[in-house]
């Protein structure tokens, strides 16, 4: 048997050549980091009026579509001030926030819970979107590349 030794350079994030962390971000991004979060957020926030998720899709500059099983049944007799009452955080992460809000204030301005709720919907797939979007820049990517330690090929790979 025989062995051979090879030797390969080592680099961060902050020392990759432009070409090299285009590569590099295109691995580390293939998924959205917080993708099992945002749709729990969703379907949390639909369960509330007992809607159901049917699907979502979403990418970073492109697309951000969700669908429910929403009928303006699902929200008959709903008042504002019951509204008021949901919850800040049912999960604990920040989109729960952005949905309670717009529904909210959506629901306040039109009178129309289910209209108010499309709205919510709309935002936060939008808002995941947007989050993806942020993966890619540049403070983003060296945060996230020194936080986990990541080191890279000369070419941009992951070792």
């Amino acid at each position: 048997m025989r062995a051979i030794t090879t030797e390969t350079n080592v680099y961060t994030w902050g020392e990759l050549s432009d070409a090299a962390k285009e590569h590099a971000a295109q691995i580390i991004n293939q998924d959205h980091f917080w993708q099992a979060d945002v749709i729990a957020s969703l379907e949390v926030f639909a369960g509330q009026f007992g809607v159901e998720v049917k699907s979502w899709s979403y990418g970073p500059w492109g697309h951000a579509d969700i669908e429910t099983d929403a009928t303006p049944s699902h929200f008959r007799g709903l008042t504002l001030a019951q509204a008021r009452t949901l919850p800040e955080y049912p999960t604990g992460y920040c989109m729960d926030c952005t949905l309670r809000d717009v529904f909210l204030r959506e629901f306040e301005k039109s009178g129309n819970a289910h209209v108010a709720f499309i709205k919510a919907m709309d935002a936060g797939i939008r808002e995941a979107r947007a989050d993806w979007e942020n993966q890619y820049t540049e403070e983003r990517m060296a945060d996230v590349c020194e936080a986990n330690g990541y080191e890279f090929t000369e070419e941009g790979a992951l070792t």
